[in-house]
C-alpha cells in the first residue's frame, strides 16, 4: 500500500486517480474553503489541512504522516502563472514560488514517490532557472 499526501489538492482529482489505483489517501492540503468541503466529502477517511502552504511548517504534518509505509507526495501547485490559457498573467505572480513551498515538505519527509503536474509554461524559464529547475535540485 502507498499512502498519498495531496498538496494543493483542490477537490481531489489527483487523489481520486491514486485511490482508483489502489493507494490510500491520507491527507489533503488546500487553502480554498470550497475545495476543503468537497475533498472532505470525497475522502471522508482522509485528514485535511485548510491553510496556505506558506503558513505550514513541515513538522506541523507529523501527526498525519506514517513513515512505516511508502509515501507519495502529490504537488499540483496552481498552474495559472504558467498556463497559456491564462490571458491575464501578471509579470510578478506570488503563486510562481508555490512549487518551492511544496519542495520544503519533500526535502523534510523525503517521500518514496513525488508527483508534480506537468504544466508546459513552467518550462519556459531559462535552462537551470525557475521553479521547476529549483525543485529538481531537491531530488
Amino acid at each position: 500500500m502507498i499512502n498519498v499526501y495531496d498538496f494543493f489538492c483542490g477537490c481531489g482529482g489527483a487523489s481520486y486517480g491514486f485511490q482508483s489505483a489502489g493507494m490510500r489517501i491520507m491527507l489533503g492540503i488546500d487553502n480554498d474553503p470550497d475545495a476543503a468541503a468537497t475533498f472532505k466529502r470525497n475522502f471522508p477517511n482522509a485528514h485535511f489541512v485548510q491553510k496556505d502552504i506558506r503558513e505550514i511548517q513541515p513538522q506541523d504534518l507529523e501527526e498525519y504522516v506514517d513513515r512505516t509505509v511508502p509515501m507519495l507526495f502529490c504537488g499540483c501547485a496552481p498552474c495559472q502563472p504558467f498556463s497559456k490559457q491564462n490571458k491575464k498573467k501578471k509579470i510578478i505572480d506570488e503563486r510562481i514560488n508555490l512549487l518551492a513551498e511544496f519542495g520544503r515538505f519533500v526535502a523534510y519527509y523525503r517521500p518514496d514517490f513525488i508527483f508534480v503536474e506537468n504544466v508546459p509554461g513552467i518550462q519556459n524559464f531559462p535552462l537551470n532557472e525557475g521553479p521547476l529547475a529549483d525543485f529538481c535540485l531537491l531530488l
